[in-house]
């Protein structure tokens, strides 16, 4: 659904089924995996020089922390609240910190041992494109014609799958990228270490339900409480909570709700259950869900119980 009108468009132009679906093939993976081989780039770059700033400076940044009245009151805060000697909770964060980089690259390492499965699948995924683009059309309706309903209800299924999908992966990959951009800047102009790696981090916390982006410039503030001034956190703090949250937590509901005509709150469940059930793809696939489920609902109330006998049978 997402790519198939970028097929139409080229097929206008070539004539021929197999070469239309065949560019559009090529420019998908153009578009995939040219920015996203320079983002891993410079991801790659940052965790790098994170991994060689921290094995040389870990105790450098102990040392310094030890020193700002505002992380010993940030322990004593924590001591207080978890019910935990003070020395304990220090010796917990500057173990944190020391252990930091080589956590970050054995995170990294392990992702890297499945690159070969994910290119693989990957390959079985652009295959499987590559036909359904061609037949796709005539494959879809086909199964439609197999739904025991009449033709408008099943075109009015038809349409709300499509709205429903264009909406969700619309709206939630630019809102994405809308939270991505703020924040890389936020993160660049205040002077964070490694704003490229903590934007791609944003962009990935955009699809997390409930806390979402915070779990990025959530702990980016405090450090920049900590370790640059109170004037740079409380920025990064207004930024983060009227910025990069506000976009996530008003226009996702928003977007998904004029097309599904629901209560904010029901489409904030139907995308954690989505998540809950299926992951990622939940992303999509709850609204989805709940939307084509109302829809049947309606069409069994109105045409009666003879009916909603047909269509459960």
């Amino acid at each position: 659904m997402f790519f198939h009108p970028l097929y139409s468009w080229i097929l206008r132009f070539v004539r021929i089924r197999h070469l239309a679906s065949l560019l559009t093939i090529l420019l998908i993976f153009l578009l995939i995996f040219g920015p996203l081989s320079y983002v891993l780039y410079l991801l790659l770059k940052e965790l790098t020089e994170a991994k060689e700033f921290l094995d040389k400076k870990g105790l450098d940044v102990i040392a310094a922390l030890n020193q700002s009245d505002t992380y010993k009151r940030l322990l004593q805060y924590l001591s207080s609240f978890l019910r935990i000697d003070t020395a304990m909770v220090q010796k917990q964060v500057e173990g944190w910190i020391l252990s930091l980089p080589h956590e970050l690259f054995s995170l990294f390492k392990e992702r890297a041992v499945n690159v070969l499965s994910g290119f693989l699948s990957f390959f079985f995924m652009m295959l499987a494109l590559f036909f359904f683009l061609e037949e796709g059309s005539g494959l879809l309706s086909r199964l439609i014609d197999y739904l025991p309903l009449r033709g408008v209800e099943k075109e009015r299924i038809v349409k709300k799958t499509q709205e429903i999908v264009f909406t969700t992966i619309y709206g939630g990959i630019l809102i994405a990228i809308a939270q991505a951009l703020i924040a890389g800047v936020a993160f660049l102009l205040l002077g964070v270490p490694s704003p490229i790696l903590f934007a791609v981090s944003t962009f990935i916390a955009s699809f997390v339900p409930v806390f979402g982006t915070f779990t990025v410039w959530g702990p980016l503030s405090i450090y920049m409480f900590i370790k640059a001034s109170v004037t740079k956190g409380l920025v990064l703090t207004a930024v983060g909570v009227f910025g990069i949250s506000l976009i996530d937590n008003i226009l996702r509901p928003i977007i998904i709700r004029g097309k599904m005509g629901l209560p904010i709150v029901i489409i904030f469940f139907t995308i954690l259950g989505g998540v809950r059930l299926f992951g990622f793809i939940g992303v999509f696939l709850g609204p989805l869900i709940v939307s084509l489920l109302l829809i049947v609902l309606e069409i069994v109330r109105a045409e009666g119980p003879d009916h909603s006998t047909s269509i459960t049978s």
